[in-house]
């Protein structure tokens, strides 16, 4: 059981214990708390955004936010995270699980990794724009998301032809 998590805190969480069927979530996977702990609700409810190293099927995805920090608990070989924005899960603390525990002067610490800032609020508004409440998030956060994911974009696909280029 998690205790001690906030806003940004990286952990992993099993979707197939929800019985969820396929298209939904049904693997364990990284998930990344949205939720302030200052909420007025029972502190052993979190809610949470599912990580990917998939990433989307449409390329003009909003739902799908990349993370921009390169991160040591991520993926390897230079694949970017992806935010499933759209997948928001209200859960348990107690189902979520450590990414990885560090030992440290023959103690073992369990390590609670985080989004950089930056990151979190990009999540944020994309969770904000994925269940449709544009209407409620400034015209400039707008634009900081919409230019955001189009330069991601620009330099993910130069990455995959330089990937494919060198494939071939």
């Amino acid at each position: 059981m998690v205790s001690s998590y906030r806003a940004g805190s990286v952990f992993l969480l099993d979707f197939d214990q929800f019985g969820f069927e396929v298209p939904e979530m049904v693997k364990r996977r990284m998930v990344v708390v949205v939720s302030s702990r200052t909420l007025k609700r029972n502190p052993e409810l979190v809610t949470v955004v599912p990580l990917s190293t998939t990433p989307p099927m449409h390329a003009n995805s909003k739902h799908n936010v990349p993370l921009e920090k390169d991160y040591y608990w991520g993926t390897k070989n230079g694949k970017p995270l992806w935010a499933k924005c759209d997948m928001v899960l209200t859960t348990s603390t107690r189902r979520l699980e450590h990414v990885n525990a560090f030992e440290r002067e023959g103690q073992n610490h369990l390590a609670v990794p985080e989004l950089a800032r930056d990151d979190l609020r990009r999540v944020r508004l994309g969770v904000a724009n994925a269940i449709d409440l544009d209407a409620w998030i400034v015209p400039e956060a707008k634009q900081e998301l919409a230019g955001y994911l189009k330069r991601f974009r620009a330099k993910f696909d130069k990455f995959r032809r330089r990937k494919k280029k060198l494939d071939s």
